[in-house]
């Protein structure tokens, strides 16, 4: 079974960001080693403000995060 952190990886990459970029999209409060302990699995980005961020930075639903 794929991993949080190793889905978010590779929907970064697919979006053709790296992590500097995507913690820029995820707002002032994140940074890149905030975007590398999620995708790590050493940090579970799984509160609400945190997936509505994610979501925007992607450009993907909420729901398509929280399964």
């Amino acid at each position: 079974m794929e991993t949080f952190g190793r889905w978010l990886a590779s929907k970064r990459k697919a979006a053709d960001l790296s992590q500097r970029q995507m913690a820029q999209r995820l707002g002032p409060s994140y940074s890149v080693a905030i975007v590398n302990e999620i995708e790590q699995d050493r940090l579970d980005p799984r509160d609400p403000e945190m997936l509505s961020a994610l979501s925007r930075a992607l450009h993907i639903e909420v729901s398509e995060l929280a399964t």
